[in-house]
């Protein structure tokens, strides 16, 4: 175990009916379980990490991306309690990269420095498609 980063702190609070605060250093979060699930909340916060990086890796290598938009497509197991068995990412932007250079920063991003998806290695089947300039560049790549 690393003792070089300290730990990430959340705490939710239940504060009525099916609804929920959670706080963090950097996060103040309601949510009612009615209307967004805690699977939607956590897939939509794998998503934004690798929003981020597909932002800071093209910009720290001289390149801007535009239209920048991540999807997945998560599929549950049929037993309680029905963990994700399989998700399926779909990467797009418009840039005027060379598909190289594109495909290399999404790769970055799912190797390297996703926390949340690479989380998830060994426990679930990742793969992923990229889509640039509105042509499929990737289609269903198995990362793990």
């Amino acid at each position: 175990m690393s003792l070089d980063r300290p730990p990430l702190e959340v705490r939710v609070e239940h504060t009525g009916e099916k609804r929920f605060s959670a706080k963090g250093a950097h996060l103040e979060l309601e949510f009612d379980t009615t209307q967004t699930s805690p699977k939607e909340l956590f897939l939509a916060g794998m998503l934004g990490c690798s929003a981020y990086d597909m932002v800071m890796i093209p910009a720290s290598r001289g390149y801007e991306i535009k239209n920048l938009s991540l999807s997945v497509k998560a599929h549950p197991s049929a037993e309680i309690p029905h963990r994700f068995e399989r998700l399926e990412l779909l990467y797009q932007l418009d840039s005027t990269a060379p598909k190289e250079e594109i495909l290399s920063w999404v790769e970055a991003t799912l190797e390297s420095y996703c926390t949340t998806i690479n989380t998830l290695r060994g426990g679930c089947e990742v793969s992923y498609s990229v889509l640039c300039n509105k042509e499929m560049i990737l289609s269903q790549r198995k990362l793990f």
